[in-house]
């Protein structure tokens, strides 16, 4: 599951190009040598993997017996108070375990009993009533919906303290014409003309505390800053990265792509059998055929697809079946079978085209040979007095076919 979040945090927010170091455990929270290899071959280094050296505690005096082994905990503080900062805001979620099992809630025995027993009830009961159960604890996409607003909160908080901060200019200065009112970014008093920008700094001149101000910046605002300086990692690295035991082996019915996921929320979720490469080139997959797929949880809206022999095709889009009521969602769905049908008529067109100019090209050569025959003075002579024949083609024709035979190869 670390795997699955990694690769999709790397491809689709990015790393920055100064280099980037993911934080690491020994344990759980790791992903496997193989993969730091991936990244550092790939990224010619910029991607990076720190983890804390694992050893036990240093003696106090020589011929002591070593302590305990485990991580430095000077190592990851940030990443540890930063996850005690997200546990808290995440407190009055339903099925909360505490620091470790034998901190946990009294009732967490009993609420996962209860749980589990309706995941099994749930496969003997048809879809329309699956759906009117109600668990005592998420499931994984409703807590991930819930999670991406918790994190969105925390990133967007303007009050916090973080280390270095201002030091590292992250800051922004704000103005008010008035006590009462809310503060204003400077952007907003650089659209100002010269005489209300002239009377603001008369007003802050008055009295700085009040009518201006100097803010950390929250860390989104950071974030959205510089995010566009971010390189995404290539989408055809996501199937090694989570190797081929993530695999789902799904044949093409329907266009589609169809399989079940309790990972992935409820239901089936299917994904259009188009295959979209680095340079934006769609493959129309085949009919009945089965392809390696590799999706993961934390980027659920595209697919990336392989052949049966591992050879990275391209990204596919999820399908989702829109309300009626709902116009955006219709116009999105139709533009993609709008793209689906361009993918089917793309090799036609290109042979119309084909077709098209080798026609304009003979029509062309044919003219010519015509004009020539025309242009012969025995052959006008000889045509007096006999009967008018079809007119032969001018050399306005002949000009007229070029022209349309040029417009055709371009």
């Amino acid at each position: 599951m670390f795997a699955r979040s990694v690769a999709a945090f790397l491809a689709r927010d990015g790393f920055s190009p100064r280099g980037t170091t993911l934080v690491m455990e020994h344990g759980t929270a790791t992903v496997a040598e193989r993969i730091e290899t991936i990244f550092a071959e790939e990224t010619n280094g910029l991607i990076k993997i720190d983890r804390s050296g694992i050893r036990g505690e240093m003696a106090t005096f020589a011929g002591q017996y070593a302590g305990v082994g485990k991580g430095n905990f000077r190592f990851k503080g940030a990443l540890e108070s930063l996850g005690n900062l997200i546990h808290n805001a995440m407190q009055l979620l339903p099925g909360q375990v505490g620091m470790k099992p034998e901190m946990q809630p009294s009732e967490i025995h009993g609420l996962t009993k209860y749980n589990n027993a309706l995941i099994e009830a749930v496969a003997a009961l048809p879809a329309d009533t699956q759906e009117l159960l109600r668990f005592p604890v998420m499931d994984f996409s409703i807590f991930q919906r819930v999670a991406a607003e918790i994190y969105g909160r925390i990133n967007s908080r303007p009050n916090h303290e973080l280390q270095g901060w201002r030091e590292a200019g992250l800051t922004c200065q704000e103005w008010r014409i008035d006590p009462a009112h809310p503060w204003a970014a400077v952007e907003k008093y650089h659209g100002l003309a010269p005489a209300a920008r002239a009377a603001v700094d008369a007003l802050i001149a008055t009295d700085p505390d009040n009518y201006s101000n100097i803010r950390d910046l929250t860390p989104a605002e950071v974030y959205a800053r510089h995010r566009a300086e971010l390189v995404k990692l290539p989408n055809y690295l996501i199937p090694r990265i989570l190797g081929e035991e993530l695999a789902k082996e799904i044949t093409v019915r329907q266009k589609l792509f169809t399989f079940e996921d309790r990972e992935f929320g409820p239901g089936e979720h299917r994904y259009l059998a188009v295959a979209r490469d680095e340079d934006g080139h769609d493959t129309l997959l085949r009919e009945g055929q089965t392809y390696q797929v590799f999706v993961t949880p934390f980027w659920p809206e595209g697919a990336f697809i392989c052949d049966g022999r591992g050879a990275y095709l391209g990204a596919a889009k999820r399908w989702t079946a829109p309300s009626r009521a709902d116009g955006d969602a219709l116009r999105e769905q139709y533009a993609r079978v709008k793209e689906m049908q361009s993918a089917v008529l793309s090799p036609l067109s290109v042979y119309g085209r084909d077709q098209l100019r080798r026609r304009a090209a003979d029509a062309v050569h044919n003219t010519g040979v015509m004009s020539q025959f025309v242009a012969r003075p025995s052959m006008r002579k000889a045509s007096r007095g006999r009967k008018a024949a079809p007119r032969a083609a001018s050399a306005t024709d002949a000009a007229d076919a070029a022209l349309n035979a040029s417009l055709l190869q371009q």
